[in-house]
């Protein structure tokens, strides 16, 4: 069974309009690619789409990247529903959702152009397997071509075919390829003649000297066994992805990424919308500071791309920042640069897409993450996402109905540290003296290992204890209006290394209503 798929060209305006057509939205740039062909040869991606039969073709290129299954429910859908279903796909695929570019696509359509370019022997789209190869796997490492000719070894006569092997060394497998009917159309497999009409592995004799069994040694070329053994292994694992991986794809960023936490967080905003925030950090010395002595600036961009369920764009927003330090801050160890960027939103699901670039190095950092905004206009009780904050207080940045909250989506702590946890819960009832009251209980969980979890969640899983450890603490606490603002510290200094999970209960004394939040976060043994 295949599985999903987990992970250019500058066109004119024109173009632009042709591809979002189609289904392929038109990449900002060309990227390279390593070809075992010449790329200036490579049909302008204009030409293909004039000729008859694009659609087509560019129905059976898509479906050919596709887990089994999927080919045959996009294969049934109409051209408007396959465009539909293409649009999303290259989206939701796209390295870099915050920006224009969609690297995937520009390397599909680069493949594309190669396959039409070099493996179609009937100089339209009809392009044989080793086509099907490169849109699914890409270029391979070395291609190796064997002429044909006619075979008279070990007693079997016969033509042998023209045949291709192709290695990829980053996946360690090798593909075979023949062309059996002598027409210039390669299919997967090899020529099995020298198989069958061979005599076989060499068998050692042995020499019976009367009682006395003789084996006589044979020279073994270790070095030889052990690149054949190689080569089989090779083979047996290309042969596995054929059935198994529809497509396979790396992006390689132009520079070393920027190291870069982030959250998406939803509160009641003020204009009746919901309140979305997304909240990032990210180390200083990942920035290059320009010093005039005393302090320290550099310039980052930050860019918001919010999509709906479907990939369909909503809002996209683009701004410069500059950071400012003091040569004491950057030499004294790490510091994390906090920020935020927030819109309001209606009720519903959404991609957000975010970036961060420092425009000296160009070195970004981006996350993407799906995020459901609830409808905090209801008339019952509802709480808020619980926040993790470094700090809640005074101050103009950072603004909620409790005032300022500094936010800390790295969620990393020693088991010296406190955590501090803020929330807001709206529609509280009124108690006999006007005033609300409510319950809040707070749990500390272990969470079991997860294979979804971070990076760097996994690291601290893979050395920490798999026993749960729980923490409760219930506080009765009171608001003077409907909707009211909580936060508080909690201990972690019972806590061993590991990943935990916050669950926030609160019990409305009035209505006996209840409602829960929960958050994540780390405990590391320094």
């Amino acid at each position: 069974m295949r599985r999903p798929p987990a992970r250019g060209l500058l066109i004119c305006v024109l173009l632009n309009v042709v591809l979002l057509a189609t289904g392929i939205p038109a990449p900002a740039s060309r990227v390279g690619a390593k070809t075992t062909g010449k790329q200036a040869a490579l049909p302008p991606l204009e030409h293909l789409m004039a000729k008859d039969g694009f659609q087509d073709a560019l129905s059976r290129a898509f479906a050919t990247i596709l887990a089994e299954g999927e080919d045959e429910f996009y294969l049934a859908l109409s051209d408007s529903g396959r465009a539909r279903y293409r649009r999303r796909f290259w989206r939701q695929n796209d390295p870099t959702a915050a920006t224009e570019r969609n690297e995937f696509l520009e390397e599909y359509v680069t493949r594309l152009r190669y396959a039409v370019a070099y493996f179609c022997p009937d100089g339209g789209f009809g392009w044989d397997d080793r086509g099907d190869a490169v849109l699914r796997f890409g270029f391979p490492g070395s291609r190796a071509e064997i002429t044909g000719d006619f075979s008279v070894q070990w007693g079997a006569r016969g033509l042998i075919p023209n045949a291709e092997v192709w290695t990829y060394y980053d996946m360690r497998m090798t593909l075979q390829f023949i062309d059996p009917e002598l027409n210039g159309s390669f299919i997967y497999g090899e020529d099995i003649k020298y198989r069958t009409a061979g005599p076989g592995p060499k068998r050692a004799k042995f020499i019976s000297l009367g009682d006395k069994i003789e084996i006589p040694m044979i020279p073994r070329n270790i070095e030889a066994e052990h690149m054949s053994y190689r080569g089989q292994k090779y083979v047996e694992k290309g042969e596995k992805a054929k059935m198994e991986v529809p497509v396979t794809y790396g992006y390689a960023p132009p520079a070393e990424p920027i190291t870069l936490f982030y959250e998406v967080v939803t509160a009641k905003g003020q204009s009746g919308a919901s309140d979305l925030a997304v909240n990032y950090q990210l180390p200083m010395n990942s920035l290059l500071f320009c010093s005039d002595g005393e302090t320290a600036a550099a310039t980052l961009r930050k860019t918001i791309r919010v999509m709906t369920h479907d990939y369909d764009v909503l809002t996209s927003d683009t701004r410069t920042m500059t950071v400012s330090a003091d040569n004491r801050e950057m030499t004294e160890g790490v510091t994390l640069l906090t920020d935020e960027w927030r819109l309001d939103a209606d009720p519903g699901e959404y991609i957000v897409g975010f970036c961060v670039e420092d425009t000296v190095t160009g070195r970004q950092g981006f996350g993407r993450s799906r995020i459901v905004v609830p409808d905090y206009t209801l008339p019952r009780l509802l709480l808020s996402d619980v926040q993790i904050a470094s700090s809640v207080g005074e101050g103009t940045r950072f603004r909620r109905l409790g005032g300022t909250v500094v936010p800390q989506p790295v969620r990393a702590f020693d088991s010296e540290d406190d955590l501090m946890i803020y929330f807001e819960v709206y529609n509280l009832s009124d108690w006999e003296d006007g005033r609300s009251r409510f319950t809040v209980t707070a749990e500390i969980t272990m969470r079991e290992k997860d294979k979804n979890e971070g990076w760097f969640s996994r690291i601290v899983s893979a050395f920490s204890d798999e026993k749960r450890t729980a923490v409760s603490s219930s506080i009765i606490a009171y608001g003077d209006t409907p909707d009211t603002a909580y936060w508080t510290a909690l201990s972690l200094e019972n806590l061993e290394q590991g990943n935990y999970e916050l669950t926030i209960t609160l019990w409305d004394h009035v209505t006996d209503a209840t409602v829960e939040g929960t958050a994540t976060f780390t405990v590391v043994r320094r």
